[in-house]
């Protein structure tokens, strides 16, 4: 196995010496100048940034050197850091799937909702009703038997559309620009269509 080593002093000088010995040499070199952290941090990342290199990677040894400043002198510390990668076994992930037969509940017998009726369209008896709110244009039938049957329809203003005087049994068409309709004598009337 190849062996380099580094010494960290001159920062531009050590990344063209790294670039020449191996990549991976100057890709540390590269973080080491760039962050600056203390020397034991740096051994550590060092340590596990090479630990995840394929078993082709050479070794490497680091050497720092660093200058501490006491209140009298400069005094220059190195320290030297062997590093030997040891490749482990990435762990394959394999997923297990589990199949679980779950109920899917029965629908219950709720009842289903019905149709509820317009009541604009329900049977009317005699009165007086607005077209629209109370009673819906289109065509009604009267099922009366008398011979007194009285129906008008009328505007706003009170002016009448159409009126009839006579026999039950008839039909009458609401036209949706009436506003009231008159039913007096004509027995119950019964919506046929709009």
């Amino acid at each position: 196995m190849q062996t380099s080593a580094l010494v960290l002093a001159n920062p531009l000088q050590n990344r063209e010496d790294a670039m020449k010995t191996s990549p991976f040499a100057f890709l540390i070199c590269t973080l080491i100048t760039s962050c600056a952290p203390s020397p034991s941090v740096i051994s550590k990342a060092v340590v596990q940034t090479l630990a995840a290199l394929p078993t082709s990677t050479p070794a490497v040894t680091i050497v720092f050197e660093t200058q501490i400043v006491t209140s009298v002198a400069l005094v220059e510390q190195t320290v030297e850091v062997p590093v030997t990668v040891t490749p482990s076994p990435t762990p394959l992930f394999t997923p297990t799937v589990t199949l679980t037969a779950s109920r899917t509940p029965i629908p219950s017998n709720t009842p289903r909702p019905t149709a509820t009726e317009d009541p604009t369209r329900t049977t009317k008896y005699d009165g007086y009703y607005l077209v629209g709110p109370e009673i819906s244009s289109g065509l009604w039938r009267s099922t009366g038997q008398g011979d007194s049957c009285y129906w008008e329809l009328t505007t706003r203003t009170g002016d009448i559309i159409d009126n009839h005087f006579g026999m039950s049994g008839g039909t009458m068409y609401i036209p949706a620009t009436a506003f009231q309709a008159r039913l007096q004598d004509c027995g119950p009337w019964e919506f046929l269509s709009p």
